[in-house]
């Protein structure tokens, strides 16, 4: 549902037709910048790279991480839960492909403690 109701009464013919709402279709996923088909994602990378990423189902199809969540998005069935590890799979070898490498930031611990219960309160 829209703020002010506006487009409650339209159906998709209505909306197709609407050149704002086309215009905003047509910039929200361009084709693929390799083969032109249909993207299935379009996602801004890791900040200040200025890296646009691509899942094309023709081009990643070959591709592990890009395989793995392609099979996730088309399944009917899939489990919410393991979209958070096969995106940061995903976007991690994408980013390895154009270059781009991992680095953790200086004095991060490799791995920081998890709490099941009650995080410990913070100072301030």
């Amino acid at each position: 549902m829209n703020i002010d109701g506006s487009l409650d009464s339209l159906g998709d013919e209505d909306l197709a037709r609407c050149p704002t709402w086309a215009a905003a279709r047509r910039r929200s996923r361009p084709p693929c910048s390799r083969c032109a088909a249909e993207l299935l994602l379009y996602w801004n990378g890791p900040a200040t790279t200025g890296v646009w990423l691509e899942l094309c189902p023709v081009c990643d199809a070959n591709r592990p991480a890009g395989t793995a969540l392609i099979a996730w998005i088309r399944d009917s069935d899939r489990r919410p839960a393991d979209l958070p590890q096969l995106f940061d799979d995903w976007e991690s070898k994408t980013m390895q492909a154009l270059g781009w490498s991992v680095v953790p930031a200086a004095g991060t611990p490799a791995e920081l403690p998890s709490y099941e219960e009650h995080a410990p309160r913070g100072h301030g």
